[in-house]
């Protein structure tokens, strides 16, 4: 196995998860770039109120999801070698914000990920045993990168599908057809981007996700392929689904992740806090405290590094000017 890929895989494993486990499913597929010219040949859209309505209706009955997950990266290295890695996990998630995600290999914890309202952190269980942690309230394009996207911890959240659509934000958003007529696009604003939903027509279940950076370019992409029903530990009568199949592209990496989730469950009052607490879990890793680094203090030391990298560079250029001029 390729360390490097397996890392590259560990690390996105917990955007792609975020972006992936969406509340309501469908099966086209647009590019979601807006239908060219006349959009009443379409037929009326649905208002905002509506596309929320349809999404929120299973949304709200996932409130907790457990599932075992198998995850495979394809891509090009940053060398040109082709890569197909894959690795096992368990995932957890209890509404609002909280999100964990082991990362298995032959039957061994490599990595530990996740998040919470307060939070969110990367742990390296490979010896020596090591651990990055950054507060959400500080997070910024530069520390989130770490995680394989720079997009916000929160953002991230809310497009899960799991945490209802906030109609207030739908109301203040635009909706459109997409490129190809089959889908309809919810977009609303985000903390460093726009957030697109995009809807089947005219089931109204959620497609796919598009993550968008302030200039409105792709950050990140979700397409669902498949979903299941979620058995419910507390109330087997619940009626809810979550995607057990669905494609992540990363167009800055040229990375592609297939997810699958196996046996999605809300187990209810069963689901514990303690792998949403990385105080707890650095503990029960044995990680040594001289081995946890801040995120939030390694991104200001990089920034320093990278200024300080061009006054010497805009020293050295005045240098040679000056040299040049004698």
């Amino acid at each position: 196995m390729i360390e490097r890929p397996f890392m590259v895989l560990a690390r996105g494993a917990v955007v792609v998860l975020l972006l992936a486990m969406q509340g309501c499913i469908g099966q086209n597929k647009g590019d979601g770039q807006g239908v060219e010219g006349d959009q009443s040949a379409l037929g009326p859209l649905p208002n905002a109120g509506d596309v929320v309505a349809a999404h929120n209706e299973n949304a709200q009955k996932l409130d907790r999801l457990w599932a075992r997950t198998e995850l495979r990266l394809q891509g090009v290295d940053q060398d040109g070698n082709d890569l197909d890695e894959t690795a096992e996990g368990h995932f957890q998630f209890i509404r609002p914000g909280k999100v964990s995600l082991t990362v298995n290999k032959v039957g061994e914890t490599y990595f530990c990920l996740g998040c919470n309202e307060t939070f969110y952190w990367w742990m390296d269980l490979r010896k020596p045993r090591s651990a990055l942690v950054g507060e959400i309230a500080k997070a910024t394009p530069k520390t989130v990168e770490r995680f394989g996207v720079p997009v916000h911890p929160l953002d991230l959240i809310d497009l899960v599908g799991i945490v209802p659509i906030s109609v207030e934000e739908a109301g203040a958003g635009t909706v459109a057809w997409s490129s190809d007529g089959k889908e309809v696009e919810l977009s609303v604003a985000g903390r460093w981007g726009p957030r697109v939903f995009s809807f089947s027509s005219p089931e109204l279940k959620l497609a796919g996700v598009r993550l968008l950076d302030a200039s409105g370019k792709i950050v990140c992409e979700s397409r669902i392929e498949r979903a299941e029903r979620v058995s419910f530990r507390d109330d087997p009568s619940v009626i809810a689904e979550a995607p057990v199949r669905m494609v992540i592209s990363i167009p800055a990496s040229a990375m592609q992740v297939t997810i699958v989730m196996h046996d999605p469950q809300n187990r209810g009052s069963a689901m514990k806090d303690a792998p949403f607490k990385p105080d707890l879990l650095l503990k029960a890793y044995n990680i040594p405290d001289d081995m946890v680094r801040s995120l939030d203090v390694a991104a200001k030391t990089a920034a320093k590094q990278a200024t300080d990298a061009s006054v010497d560079e805009a020293a050295g250029e005045q240098g040679n000017e000056e040299d040049e001029s004698r």
